[in-house]
């Protein structure tokens, strides 16, 4: 996963969490999440950062959402209001197979 830090802030505590969901859009199996490489990406900074996330369950689609668990502050409420978050939310796609009786 090729990951950017668009900030000036290096970023501490990167962890990613994947779900899955069936045809029904709901969650099936468990979610698979874990630190994001190193945990860290300076500011400003662009890097490759390979992950497993484990074996995952028959499904037809996932989302995949990274996290900064560490945040300053400054970063957390610049634009936003104040939500007394735990973690903020950098990123979070979602995946859809086109066809699902496909696998692959």
């Amino acid at each position: 996963m090729r990951v950017l830090n668009e900030g000036t802030v290096e970023a501490r505590g990167l962890k990613f969490t994947v779900t899955f969901y069936d045809a029904n859009k709901r969650k099936v199996g468990q979610e698979l999440s874990g630190p994001l490489g190193g945990g860290v990406l300076p500011g400003g900074a662009t890097q490759n950062i390979p992950f497993q996330a484990g074996v995952a369950p028959a499904h037809i689609s996932y989302q995949l959402k990274l996290n900064w668990a560490e945040t300053p502050p400054e970063v957390a409420l610049a634009g936003g209001e104040f939500s007394n978050v735990e973690d903020v939310e950098l990123a979070h796609f979602t995946f859809t197979r086109p066809d699902p009786k496909k696998r692959n």
